[in-house]
């Protein structure tokens, strides 16, 4: 046998390494496919579709449309192409639009409030004292703290500024001292077995009285989560007596069928006064907008905002509001 025939029996098979991409080409046609008609339908709203609507956000979604266009198009279907590159356009633009925030507003009288999942500590909460300080909120509300976390002497002595109170299931409020103390009323400490924990706090500055609830609800994907807010939406819907805020790690993004739960009473503090980024989750590239804050009809908003922070998985969301004087 010759040199050349030899070289010619050792290559593999013409096409085979076309064959590979394009049978990636068609699991990235079917991912794309039901994950744009499950966002495009019923998201969440079944047991069945809510693991595919939580698995496949949109960004993920227009990596996997992306590659399935391109090969499509080194295939000749010019017209398919065409089809398919306009709906992902479409789904491209609404999502940029929900996503970005560009208000610019601020208010001189605003009080900030910071939210955030803290991750256990696992970095440290010298370093998470060293960043809420540089923040400069009014009110900090944690959850996943652990034990040095829900320890207010720890709090006292990092943020002096601030008074703690330490409110079991890894929950953490911290409110600035003004020139008269905050009075802090526990007037709730509940959950859904399974699903999610939470506490309803009344704050009192002996000016003014506003009511806090904070939430934490388990990040399972496959958990049907209409049970966690239709609790949190029957709290919220009594709660119109007093200017309230709710905030928390709902571990479900602000567009499930669930979330709109909330938005009979409350508005979110993004979509009202957003600016920037809004997803949270997972810090290093952000898909998800897992962690919220959002208030009923007694509280404005005037600026909401994402940072990030290699001390979590989580960013942590600022937002900054007034109440009308009674």
């Amino acid at each position: 046998m010759s040199l050349n025939q030899t070289n010619i029996a050792e290559r593999p098979p013409a096409g085979t390494g076309g064959r590979g991409k394009d049978c990636v080409a068609w699991v990235a046609g079917v991912i794309w496919l039901v994950g744009t008609a499950v966002r495009w339908s019923i998201r969440d709203a079944s047991p069945v579709t809510g693991p595919v609507f939580y698995a496949l956000p949109v960004p993920l979604l227009l990596v996997a449309g992306w590659w399935c266009i391109r090969r499509v198009r080194r295939s000749g279907r010019w017209r398919l192409t065409l089809l398919a590159g306009a709906v992902m356009a479409i789904q491209a633009i609404a999502w940029a639009c929900n996503v970005f925030g560009w208000n610019t507003g601020r208010e001189a009288e605003s009080t900030r409030l910071l939210f955030w999942n803290v991750c256990r500590g696992n970095l440290g909460y010298d370093a998470i004292a060293r960043e809420i300080a540089a923040v400069d909120p009014g009110i900090v509300a944690l959850v996943e703290a652990t034990r040095q976390g829900q320890d207010s002497g720890f709090w006292n002595t990092a943020l002096p500024g601030y008074s703690a109170t330490c409110l079991g299931a890894g929950m953490t409020l911290l409110v600035r001292n003004g020139t008269q103390p905050v009075e802090v009323e526990i007037i709730e400490k509940g959950q859904v077995p399974g699903e999610c924990r939470y506490r309803v706090l009344v704050l009192d500055t002996g000016e003014q009285r506003l009511r806090l609830l904070i939430a934490d609800i388990k990040s399972s994907p496959l958990m049907f989560r209409r049970p966690a807010f239709a609790r949190l939406a029957s709290i919220a819907a009594r709660s119109a007596d007093l200017p309230s805020l709710v905030v928390g790690d709902f571990n479900t993004p602000l567009d499930s069928v669930h979330v709109d739960l909330l938005r009979d009473d409350l508005a979110n503090a993004f979509e009202s006064s957003g600016t920037g980024y809004r997803e949270t989750w997972p810090v290093i590239l952000p898909v998800l907008s897992l962690d919220q804050i959002w208030g009923n009809s007694g509280v404005t908003w005037h600026r909401c905002w994402c940072e990030s922070s290699l001390r979590s998985d989580h960013r942590r969301v600022v937002a900054e509001f007034s109440i009308a004087a009674d």
